[in-house]
């Protein structure tokens, strides 16, 4: 209830893969908050590729929320072992750049920018606050 009184009407922190079904609507939780479950992450994406790849979700799941980590877009991560070994020199950029995967790798940057042109030529997008519960529920 805190993150209620403290402003906060949507949170994102359950994963339900697309597997799950194509069309799980927005819930308001127990504390009256928004829940918007995430569809596609890409650490999962990492641990099981059958999850497919995000611009293929587009226009099937809705809505396709989306979670990517700051540093598998830094590095293009194409494994959950490049992400391990690079572990002990996260704290060093120059050496985290060098261990950066070519654009086109097929990595989670790759995945984000591709989703970014799809919402340029035209996908629908939306900001978390504007997604609502549906009233049926």
């Amino acid at each position: 209830m805190l993150f209620r009184e403290l402003g906060m009407t949507h949170e994102s922190n359950y994963f339900l893969p697309p597997s799950a079904g194509d069309d799980i609507p927005p819930w308001i939780d127990f504390t009256g908050i928004v829940q918007v479950p995430i569809r596609w992450e890409d650490d999962v994406h990492l641990l099981d590729p059958t999850i497919g790849e995000p611009v293929a979700h587009l226009g099937k799941i809705t809505p396709l929320t989306v979670d990517f980590h700051p540093i598998h877009l830094f590095l293009n991560t194409t494994s959950i072992a490049e992400y391990e070994h690079s572990r002990p020199i996260a704290q060093d950029p120059v050496v985290l750049r060098e261990r950066r995967r070519a654009p086109g790798s097929g990595g989670s940057r790759d995945h984000f920018l591709n989703l970014l042109e799809a919402a340029q030529q035209g996908a629908a997008s939306a900001c978390m606050r504007q997604l609502r519960p549906n009233q049926e529920n």
